[in-house]
Parts: C-alpha cells; structure tokens; sequence
C-alpha cells in the first residue's frame, strides 16, 4: 500500500486561538497516530471521539505531542493520555532546568523551590506530567533536531527555550528588575516587529511579532515531507507547502 496521510484541525472552542490537530500517516506499510495539542479541557472528549470515530477505534497512539503549556493547547491532551496506550508523551517542562536557570533568578536559591515554583506556573504541563508517570507513558524534550515519527523538530533549541523562561511573564519573581527589565522587553518588542512572521530553519529561528507571547514563543515547531507534500506544524494552524 502506498505511503498517504491525512491530517484534521479540530474545532478548540476559541475563534482565534488554540489548536488541536490530530494525524494519521501510513511509511513502508506501518500506520502511525499522531495528536498534537487538544485545545480546552472542557471540550477534550472531543479529540478521543474524532480518533475513534475517523480512525477506527484505535488502542495506541504513537506520539503525542504538546507544543506549549497555554490551555487553548494543553488542555484536552489529559484525555487522549488518559483514553489511549500512548508510545511517547513530547514536551518541553521548564522546571526540569531549575538547576541550570537557578543563577537567573536572584530571589530564589534553592533549586527544589525553584523547580516547584515552576512547576506550579506551568500547570497545564504539570498535569500531563502526572498521567503520563501514573500510565507509564515515556516523556521526551522535543528540541530542534530530534525526530517525532516522520517529524523533525524545527524549533525550539534548548538555550532559545530557556531563555523564554526567564523572559515569561510566568516566571516566579521576574529575573529582572526596574528600568533593566523594561529596557529588556523594549528592546525584545522591537526586535519581533522586525522579524519575519513566522520561519524556522534548522540553523536559526525566527518568530512572530510583538502579539506573540513567550510561551508561544517556546512552542515546539515541527516539519515533515509525506506523500510527496511538505507538512508544517505550528501554534499557529499548520499549512502545506
């Protein structure tokens, strides 16, 4: 059987935010599932009936992926986690760097207080963190260069990611003060107005204007040529090339 795809946005209960996009792709004869992001929780039940219902009532999903830690992206995942075997769990948790990031924050010096602090800011996360340890589900950091299935990660490189972090306005009592602080985000601000909206390449990285927060800015960015198509998966709704 030759190699296909199909690929469906799904409905996430926000006009101009949030995604969920789930995949199905057959390579050398074998047929993969792949979620990325579920929108809100509130509508999660969504996502599991749409695999069920369009992809004939599978038991496993290869690869989950959840690009940020926004809920209009998160939130639904904790069904899939919780309504399918699921091979691999991909996302990016800030509180696993507390030791390195720990000099950046002055307020804070112990590592353990730091790491719960994040962990609590980034609780979407936190939850899929959870289930996938309660199911035995492997989680792993999809940073530029690993390979999801028949997808390359574009973006983010780990000290890109890391220094959203402390750029985040969910970061636990800020890494800058005062006018250093507003000089930072002018400075930040100017620099995205003159980027170009959205690129990404394997040696840089590029992101979209000033209405882009930083957690969006951490999203994972992923890239695959199937069927001859070329497949773009970002925050934003993904396009063909």
């Amino acid at each position: 059987m030759p190699d296909l795809f199909e690929i469906d946005f799904l409905d996430v209960g926000a006009k101009d935010s949030g995604d969920a996009i789930c995949l199905r792709y057959q390579l050398g004869g074998e047929t993969y599932i792949h979620v990325v992001d579920g929108g809100y929780q509130k509508t999660g039940q969504s996502v599991v009936d749409h695999i069920n219902k369009y992809y004939g009532n599978p038991t496993f999903i290869d690869n989950v992926v959840c690009t940020h830690n926004d809920g209009d992206h998160a939130g639904r995942l904790q069904s899939v986690l919780e309504s399918f075997d699921v091979g691999a769990l991909w996302m990016l948790r800030p509180w696993m760097y507390a030791q390195e990031l720990l000099p950046r924050f002055p307020t804070y010096t112990d590592v353990d207080r730091l790491r719960g602090r994040l962990r609590s800011s980034y609780s979407n996360l936190a939850a899929l963190e959870d289930i996938a340890t309660k199911r035995g589900i492997p989680i792993y950091e999809p940073f530029q260069g690993a390979l999801i299935g028949a997808f390359h990660v574009m973006a983010p490189t780990p000290p890109r990611f890391k220094d959203l972090v402390v750029e985040s306005n969910k970061t636990p009592e800020g890494a800058e003060d005062g006018l250093l602080a507003k000089a930072t985000s002018f400075i930040a601000d100017a620099a995205r107005q003159a980027t170009a909206l959205v690129r990404a390449a394997w040696a840089d990285e590029y992101f979209p204007g000033s209405d882009t927060s930083a957690e969006n800015e951490m999203s994972v960015v992923q890239y695959a040529q199937l069927n001859g198509e070329r497949i773009m998966l970002t925050p934003i709704p993904a396009a063909l090339a």
